[in-house]
């Protein structure tokens, strides 16, 4: 018995500190972004069209083949058939139905948290336009901007273009907008919903 109650003890503390530990993302000019939460680390480098990965564990690493485009298939005519609408007043009592309401709300909340997730700590950018004229208006707007070491939006005359930025991204504020999200959700009156839109949907031909 003393034996499972340690396994669980150390499972549930080792649960905790990789939640713990925040995953950081770093885009770097040329499209090379790093991503790195505890001891994984996978590097994304795009150039001319072309996407390689490199996932790191413990510093060993795994090289990530490619996938390549399969060629597109000539799709042959299908046979229209009837479709199904909902009538115009099914759909205005849908939008209207306080189930619907409390769905928007509760998907805007969640996404809000998610922002509220996500930690910028560096932003770093160097922008340059082909227009001279457009580039001198842009750097007149962005000579506005405060500067300080680690948020810098500066524009330059030379065509260069080069981004540095840094996120850091909170596990445990996205498990718990998760959470709240699955114990608000009112499964039941949803289902029901989805049933009644069901029920009322009506066949229409194709002309």
């Amino acid at each position: 018995m003393n034996l499972i109650y340690w396994i669980l003890l150390s499972c549930g503390l080792s649960a905790i500190f990789l939640i713990s530990c925040p995953i950081v993302i770093r885009v770097k000019s040329k499209w090379v972004c790093t991503i790195l939460w505890t001891v994984i680390r996978l590097e994304i480098v795009i150039s001319e069209g072309q996407s390689h990965f490199d996932l790191y564990i413990l510093k060993l690493r795994f090289p990530l083949k490619e996938k390549k485009k399969s060629a597109k298939k000539t799709k042959s005519p299908v046979k229209q058939q009837a479709k199904k609408k909902l009538p115009f007043n099914s759909l205005k009592e849908v939008l209207f139905d306080q189930v619907v309401t409390r769905l928007i709300k509760l998907i805007i909340r969640f996404c809000l948290r998610l922002v509220k997730a996500i930690k910028i700590r560096v932003v770093r950018a160097n922008i340059g336009l082909n227009d001279y004229y457009s580039q001198g208006i842009l750097t007149g707007c962005l000579s506005s901007l405060p500067r300080s070491r680690n948020f810098q939006i500066i524009g330059n005359f030379e065509e260069v273009n080069d981004i540095d930025l840094h996120l850091r991204i909170s596990l445990w504020r996205i498990l718990w907008a998760v959470m709240l999200l699955v114990l608000r959700f009112p499964y039941y009156r949803t289902i029901k919903l989805l049933l009644k839109v069901r029920r009322d949907m009506v066949l229409v031909e194709n002309t």
